[in-house]
């Protein structure tokens, strides 16, 4: 899959899979609403009182899955690094805005406790892009 195929597919509302290791269990994996931005850079946002949140802290990396699971079948699998900073509301509403209808939008992002909100940006150290239909 060449690099335009990989950004198209990205730019889709998929639901991705990140995994975080953990020390002494299988690695936890989760669904997660992801935005990409103009530039291609991936983030997402989460609760800061999450498991998953304190794991991502612990480690400092994710490995982040995104398929297309109707044809052309085809996937994206990101391993990298992560960063933190506090989300903002524009955050929320752009990533949220990828996966609801304008109708719910405005009231799903109401209740979104901003303050307590975390958004990682992913920084690929290895992408492996496949097209399965070829």
């Amino acid at each position: 899959m060449d690099t335009p195929e990989m950004q198209n597919l990205l730019h889709e509302p998929h639901v991705a899979v990140l995994a975080i290791e953990r020390a002494t269990k299988p690695p936890l994996m989760v669904p997660m609403w992801y935005g990409v931005e103009q530039s291609g850079n991936i983030f997402f946002c989460t609760e800061e009182e999450t498991l998953k949140t304190r794991l991502i802290r612990r480690t400092g990396r994710v490995s982040f899955l995104v398929q297309r699971t109707t044809m052309p079948y085809s996937y994206v699998g990101i391993e990298g690094a992560v960063t933190e900073r506090p989300a903002s509301a524009d955050d929320v509403r752009s990533v949220s805005a990828r996966y609801l209808d304008p109708a719910t939008l405005d009231a799903y992002v109401s209740t979104v406790n901003i303050g307590r909100t975390i958004r990682f940006d992913l920084t690929p150290t290895k992408v492996r892009a496949v097209d399965l239909s070829s």
